[in-house]
């Protein structure tokens, strides 16, 4: 059971095609499919990779100790994947930004970090990264009035985003 998840995860990409932009020139059009292509290529292993780190992936039957039908009762699955992931994430901390000589906040970075929480989103952007492979950070204008900061800083995981 556990190679047909395997294999039908990775060999079945993504049916997507990037959609086209009215008004998008034709260089930003091109930098778009790219990047819709790039993951949908790379879904498939990605999704792997997330079902190991989520414990869903069960390990093949060797049938040396456990009869198969005993091993469907039993339900064990692979846990290392999750124990590597979180075991390297624990031993990263944020520190911070260093902004050069004299410490002085010149970007007004650290006010902008702390209204978007980045000490705690931080810590699931390297879980993420160390999951599957990358992980990336958007930045854009925040909606002030539901009450959201000037600037969002927001993670994002590799299963919903490429970068070339």
């Amino acid at each position: 059971m556990t190679t047909s998840i395997r294999s039908q995860l990775l060999s079945h990409p993504v049916l997507f095609a990037a959609p086209r932009v009215p008004g998008l020139p034709a260089g930003e059009q091109g930098l778009l499919d790219k990047l819709v292509e790039l993951w949908r290529v790379k879904q498939p292993r990605n999704a792997l990779r997330q079902r190991y780190a989520d414990g869903k992936i069960r390990p093949d039957n060797l049938g040396v100790a456990v009869p198969d039908d005993l091993v469907d009762l039993i339900g064990v699955v692979v846990g290392w994947p999750a124990k590597a992931v979180t075991a390297l994430a624990d031993r990263i901390s944020w520190d911070g930004v260093d902004q050069g000589p004299g410490g002085a906040d010149q970007y007004g970075l650290a006010g902008l970090l702390e209204d978007n929480s980045f000490g705690v989103e931080i810590g699931q952007i390297i879980a993420s990264a160390l999951t599957q492979s990358v992980a990336f950070l958007t930045i854009c204008p925040g909606d002030t009035a539901s009450g959201e900061p000037d600037v969002v800083i927001a993670g994002r995981s590799a299963q919903w985003g490429a970068a070339l």
